[in-house]
């Protein structure tokens, strides 16, 4: 097999590999199933917990 022909069969098996995760990434966008990094307006996480104030916060009163 020629040195041509090995590198192309891995970059299109990583291409595939790179399309697949994108289309997941993708799907879950849509379902609402992601983290935009916005923890205020989130509720799926602490971080919105710990700024309003309810939850299990080990801040001092």
């Amino acid at each position: 097999m020629s040195p041509i022909l090995g590198n192309l069969i891995v970059i299109v098996i990583l291409a595939v590999l790179v399309a697949l995760v994108i289309r997941s990434m993708w799907k879950s966008r849509k379902k609402g199933c992601h983290c935009s990094g916005d923890c205020c307006s989130c509720g799926g996480c602490g971080g919105s917990k710990a700024r309003t104030g309810s939850g299990n916060s080990k801040e001092q009163p």
